[in-house]
């Protein structure tokens, strides 16, 4: 689905709490965790009648809208669970972008996993709909054996992967992501491929074939191959299900 943006936006980034939510990298449930969020509330005329009488009245504050968001920042079973509870209790308007982040959530992951959600908010107020939900691991850090030349052939090299789930892949990724991050790690490391096409192939059939996941979006960089770049790198889109109609 397409995210709704077709209405001004007030934001909060980067609010930062230390919360249980779920598991953290190591398994452990009812550890505390470093847990960020960003949100932006659409609304049709509240930025422009403040933008227009310049009366902060009119807008919304900022300000209560950062310590309520901190006030529901609370332990929660699960990411979606700490993202549906928020987002019900926050002040309603047009609809809401939630992006929760756990920078140390994931083994092998600098930057953790984000899960982002739109919830698209009816009338009366409690009366809301999940519009759209995503999941990105966004840089599995491992090294390899991936290239075609003799030295590549020799010795292994770093390779950064994302993982991206889509609106109908997320949830079940919520469960087990610690586990699939291991063993993607534990697959690459392993592995032995002359051409990154073909590894963010094998690790997008480990995503599905291995865990109860519809579909993944795998990236994979290889930061060392190219001088005086940033990395050069591809992604592919792939489904349960693609290799066995790929032989058909």
């Amino acid at each position: 689905m397409q995210a709704l943006r077709s209405h001004d936006q007030v934001y909060i980034r980067g609010l930062r709490r230390d919360i249980v939510v779920g598991r953290d990298a190591w398994g452990r449930s009812g550890k505390e965790q470093p847990v960020i969020i960003n949100a932006r509330i659409y609304t049709a005329n509240a930025v422009k009648d403040a933008a227009q009488t310049d009366d902060i009245a009119l807008g919304i504050d900022y300000s209560k809208l950062c310590k309520t968001l901190g006030s529901l920042m609370t332990n929660s079973e699960s990411l979606h669970a700490l993202a549906q509870s928020i987002a019900t209790q926050l002040p309603h308007h047009d609809n809401i972008t939630l992006e929760i982040t756990l920078p140390r959530g994931v083994p092998h992951s600098p930057a953790g996993i984000t899960y982002t959600t739109e919830y698209l908010l009816l009338t009366p107020p409690s009366n809301w709909r999940l519009h759209s939900l995503t999941a990105l691991i966004p840089s599995l850090q491992v090294s390899c054996i991936i290239g075609i030349h003799p030295h590549e052939r020799t010795h292994k090299q770093p390779i950064s992967i994302s993982l991206s789930f889509g609106t109908t892949d997320s949830r079940p990724i919520l469960t087990c992501y610690q586990e699939v991050a291991q063993a993607v790690f534990d697959d690459v490391e392993s592995s032995q491929y002359q051409t990154v096409e073909a590894l963010a192939e094998r690790v997008a059939r480990t995503v599905t074939t291995d865990f109860e996941i519809y579909g993944v979006t795998v990236g994979v960089e290889k930061p060392a191959a190219i001088p005086g770049i940033e990395t050069p790198g591809v992604k592919i889109t792939r489904r349960k299900g693609f290799w066995e109609e790929r032989k058909s």
